[in-house]
C-alpha cells in the first residue's frame, strides 16, 4: 500500500461520481481533514484512504450507496446506537447523498481513530 499524499488522485476519484455522490463523500473528506489536518489522502484498492500516524478511514462509491470505512469494528460497535439508521457490515458504514453521515459522528470517528493510532 502507497502512503504517498496525492489529493490530486481523490480529486480523480470523484470527479465521475454523480453530482450528489460525490458531494456527499467530499463532504466526508472535508470534515475528516478538518478534524486530522495533517492527515494524508490517496486511492489505494479503489477507494480514497485518509492517514495519520497509520490510516484513519477510507471512502468509496459503491452503485447502490457510499461507504464509509472506519478500520475497526470495536469502534463500529461503541458507535452502535449513533449508527442505527445506517447500514452496517463489519467495520464499514453505508450511507447515501440523501442519508448522510452527521459532521459530529464523522469527527466521532476520525477522534477515535487517531487516538488509536497515536497508542500503537
Amino acid at each position: 500500500m502507497s502512503t504517498t499524499n496525492d489529493p490530486a488522485a481523490v480529486d480523480a476519484y470523484f470527479a465521475p461520481l454523480p453530482e450528489s455522490d460525490r458531494d456527499a463523500l467530499e463532504r466526508v473528506r472535508k470534515v475528516a481533514l478538518k478534524q486530522a489536518p495533517k492527515a494524508t489522502q490517496r486511492v489505494s484498492y479503489g477507494i480514497v484512504v485518509l492517514a495519520a500516524g497509520g490510516d484513519l478511514v477510507a471512502i468509496g462509491a459503491a452503485t447502490n450507496h457510499l461507504s464509509l470505512y472506519t478500520m475497526s469494528p470495536s469502534l463500529v460497535e461503541t458507535l452502535k446506537d449513533d449508527l442505527e439508521r445506517f447500514e452496517v457490515q463489519g467495520s464499514t458504514i453505508h450511507f447515501t447523498s440523501e442519508l448522510q453521515l452527521p459532521a459530529n459522528l464523522i469527527q466521532k470517528i476520525i477522534r477515535a481513530r487517531l487516538k488509536a493510532n497515536r497508542a500503537k
